[in-house]
């Protein structure tokens, strides 16, 4: 083969740089068999390559660009489809001394090797992908030149063809690339949250309009680029969309993002196969969000997974602001430890008191603490022991709150599992009362009225009396009067969080995820800190702003006061405030309560209140004559104010049918002098008002209505409710007309006392921690209502565990398999205790202190880190667990 010597072609050369001119090529990196490797390495060693470096003057410049032309090297030949030269390697950097750009470019012929030297799957064997059929051609061509304005610098390598490479012609279909316009469009729709049929609709439009740049100019058989997307495509524009975003927090980086790492208060990587890949986020509204709703308040805690492509669980603290809208506060990110089955359940205590301490000293010694540490006074969860058991360990006198829908799935859980599978008359009686009573326990908030409640099932609920573990729920009241609000306002549910969850998944995470695909954990993080977490804060601002205009736009027509908001304290309007009862004219109303007197649905019974009398009325649909029947209950004071548990006057207020049966009822036993009198009925709600407000500041306030937010369909449970309870361990009177009108009853309940006791301790100072002997036994409070909801837990899994293992005295070797389990337990134990040490231990996991993360100037030498997470996909399955 002939080479081209410089001054055949008139190359005028130019030899001012050695250590250029001496440059080595990388040919190892050419796709060649060991016949081609081994030609190349001879004409490098007898130097029959071209070697050649030129400098920035014009003759120089013109020598090298006629040089690549004759070659067809030149820039408009290699955009050719039919050009025989491929890239396979490049590098880009800056030199100080140009101050521009340089890149240096290896190509090779395109007839390079044979298919058997790179085979992309078993399957593929053999097969050609190159539009040139191999040749043996050794022609290649390592370039370097200045990219703005375009210098050519050095060029070395086999630059001419064999002749049977000349001679060839192409025999496949060459890669045909996307026109760059199509890619922008593309990238422009991606960053828009576009799905891919929406970049292709907009593919097909642009492409029959010949819309797309160059399209309409550029002549059919000279054009180099297409303009249809195909399936293969989406990958690409995918990678493309990803590089764009630069995410990267490493600070010596060139696409380190200054932001992404202010965000990230604590990061350790997987080193080593045992350690879990951890990255804790909070930005700077959620840091004071933290200080704001959360600090001496409430706090909602729970996880969640499957938010991205590996197996990460992604646990969220969060705060109410003062709208009652649930904010998140903290993020954390972690995986499961290697070989875990559940990704869901891999934590421990240990795993999430690291990240809650991590998250509580990063806090408190940040600027923003001002030499305060960072402590929620009530902590609201599932019936998670491992969650509970974390609070405490991070904030000893927290008080723990029970979720009352997760207490209530457990409770139903272990009621299907005790109660027998046929059914009969009995099961289903036993199961009416049962829930009845559960869902007034978890409506009410008095422990005393718990028990009283709990006692009148004592003939089926008799073990519920004495149970640490099922008393926490009823820890509302302490948790008001530490934070010195109405019990109304303690959390009763983790719903605020949850439905966080399902808003981040649902909306957020599915607006950036492409084809429901879920995203690379990295790009997860950047969008959580770049788009998702702003968004949730900016909606919190412009609330709070228009809110604040509603209230500055309608102060004149108000007469100078402040409307209330229609979403206020995050309730629906027509529960902004508790429904009052005034006798105002209701022909339609009457005549149903007369039919109801006539029919004898209403029955007076005994009253638990000192100025009240109470009574029941059955529903249209019900059968008065049944013992257990549905029915409304219904106070009246006689100082002027009622209530129904119906859903007509918990809606609406006013007087409903029941309410005016009642009172019709009542002046009848005044007429026939059983009774001296029953007071005033309010006629008007201004009248009913001000009954009411006076009514409230007596030591014996009116019974309160039933929440509407609890029972939207009203109360009629054959129970009463929760705010109705009558004498203690007494049973509902007999279900028959009474003659005799009952006198209003004097007594002294508990209730009374633990209300009593609660206001007078609601002004004492949240923040106080003078009295800690008061701490200490909410601390053993805590930790013996977690240690018996474990042993509950141990009981109900050996209850369901040893009766299929009954079966194993059969085994001869019993004592044998036992003590063989036995050891692999212990050393299953003392294989995580080291890998918890060394987790602790390990260099690469550390809580920084300040919110800038350090970054040493020069790049140190790292380890690479192992993927996030090596688990398998999982399904989660159902919960079936007991309290």
């Amino acid at each position: 083969m002939s080479l081209i010597s410089p001054t055949s072609v008139g190359i005028i050369p130019y030899r001012q740089d050695l250590k250029q001119d001496g440059v080595k090529v990388s040919t190892q990196r050419l796709w060649c068999d060991d016949v081609q490797a081994q030609a190349i390495e001879a004409h490098y060693q007898k130097e029959l390559v071209i070697r050649q470096t030129f400098n920035s003057s014009p003759p120089s410049q013109a020598s090298a660009n006629a040089l690549l032309s004759q070659n067809k090297l030149d820039l408009p030949s290699l955009e050719q489809l039919e050009s025989r030269w491929m890239t396979v390697w490049s590098s880009t950097w800056r030199s100080e001394k140009a101050n521009a750009g340089v890149k240096r470019i290896l190509l090779q012929c395109k007839s390079r090797r044979d298919a058997t030297t790179r085979q992309r799957s078993n399957e593929d064997t053999g097969k050609r992908y190159s539009p040139y059929d191999f040749t043996g051609c050794l022609a290649h061509a390592d370039i370097t030149y200045e990219k703005q304005p375009l210098k050519i610098r050095r060029i070395v390598g086999i630059l001419e063809h064999n002749p049977e490479c000349q001679l060839g012609v192409m025999t496949r279909m060459p890669s045909i690339p996307l026109h760059p316009h199509v890619i922008e469009v593309a990238l422009a729709q991606l960053r828009e949250g576009a799905s891919i049929t929406s970049i292709q609709i907009r593919n097909l439009e642009m492409y029959h309009q010949l819309a797309y740049r160059e399209q309409w100019t550029t002549h059919p058989e000279q054009a180099n680029f297409r303009y249809n997307i195909q399936g293969s495509d989406l990958r690409r524009i995918y990678t493309r969309h990803q590089q764009s975003q630069g995410i990267n927090i490493k600070k010596h980086s060139p696409q380190f993002s200054k932001d992404l790492a202010e965000c990230v208060f604590h990061y350790s990587a997987r080193a080593k196969r045992g350690d879990r890949f951890e990255i804790f986020i909070s930005t700077k509204d959620m840091e004071d969000a933290a200080w704001s709703y959360v600090h001496h308040s409430q706090l909602i805690l729970d996880g969640t997974f499957g938010v991205c492509s590996s197996r990460l669980l992604l646990w969220i603290a969060m705060g109410i602001d003062p709208q009652g809208k649930g904010l998140p506060i903290a993020l954390f990110l972690f995986s499961a430890p290697p070989g875990t089955l559940a990704t869901h359940a891999s934590y421990d205590i240990v795993v999430l008191t690291h990240l809650l301490r991590t998250w509580k000293n990063w806090l408190s010694s940040h600027k923003s603490a001002n030499n305060r540490v960072f402590e929620p006074c009530v902590a609201i969860t599932d019936t998670d022991t491992k969650e509970r058991g974390a609070l405490v360990a991070t904030w000893p006198f927290i008080i723990l709150l029970l979720c009352r829908f997760h207490v209530w799935q457990c409770w139903t859980n272990k009621r299907q599992t005790t109660l027998p599978k046929r059914d009969s008359h009995l099961r289903y009686k036993v199961l009416e009362r049962i829930q009845n009573l559960e869902l007034s326990l978890l409506a009410s908030t008095n422990y005393q009225g718990t028990l009283i409640l709990i006692d009148t099932e004592r003939r089926w609920l008799n073990s519920l009396v004495d149970d640490e573990a099922n008393k926490p729920y009823v820890k509302g009241g302490i948790a008001a009067s530490r934070l010195g609000i109405p019990i109304e306002g303690v959390l009763p549910t983790t719903n605020h969080l949850e439905s966080f969850n399902r808003v981040i998944k649902k909306k957020h995470l599915s607006y950036w995820q492409h084809s429901g695909y879920r995203l690379r954990f990295d790009v997860l993080i950047f969008h959580l800190i770049r788009h998702i977490l702003p968004f949730v804060f900016a909606q919190v601002r412009q609330r709070d702003k228009a809110t604040a205009w509603q209230a500055t736009r309608f102060t004149g027509p108000a007469g100078g006061g402040t409307l209330p908001s229609k979403y206020a304290s995050g309730v629906r309007h027509n529960q902004a405030s508790e429904p009052l009862a005034w006798f105002e004219e209701d022909t339609r109303r009457e005549g149903m309560a007369i039919g109801i007197l006539q029919e004898r649905r209403l029955l007076l019974i005994v009253s638990g209140h000192p100025s009240e009398l109470w009574a029941t009325c059955a529903t249209s649909l019900s059968n008065p004559n049944l013992q257990f029947h549905e029915r409304y209950w219904l106070t009246y004071n006689i100082k002027g104010t009622a209530t129904c548990t119906c859903p007509d006057w918990l809606q609406r207020g006013g007087a409903c049918k029941h309410l005016r049966a009642f009172r019709l009822h009542l002046l009848h036993q005044v007429q026939i002098g059983h009774l001296s009198s029953v007071g005033h009925f309010p006629v008007s709600l201004l009248e009913a008002q001000d009954k009411y407000a006076a009514l409230k500041q007596e030591i014996n306030p009116p019974t309160i209505p039933v929440l509407l937010s609890i029972y939207p369909n009203g109360y009629t449970q054959p129970i009463p409710p929760p705010m109705m309870v009558p004498s203690a361990l007494s049973e509902i009177p007999p279900y028959k007309e009474m003659t005799d009108v009952p006198t209003l009853i004097d007594m002294e309940l508990e209730i009374a006392a633990q209300m009593e006791m609660n206001d007078d301790t609601k002004g004492s100072d949240p923040g106080d921690n003078s009295d800690r002997n008061d701490d200490r036994s909410l601390y053993d409070s805590n930790s013996r209502a977690i240690s018996a909801q474990l042993d509950q837990r141990i009981d109900s899994d050996m209850d369901y565990v040893l009766p299929k293992l009954f079966s194993l005295y059969k085994i001869k070797d019993l004592q044998t398999a036992i003590h063989g389990i036995q050891e692999e337990i212990n050393s299953k134990s003392q294989q995580r205790s080291e890998d918890l040490e060394t987790h602790d231990n390990t260099p690469g996991s550390s809580t920084s202190k300040k919110r800038k993360l350090d970054c040493p100037s020069t790049p140190p030498t790292l380890t690479r880190p192992l993927p996030p997470s090596p688990e398998e996909r999982q399904i989660r399955k159902p919960s079936h667990k007991t309290f």
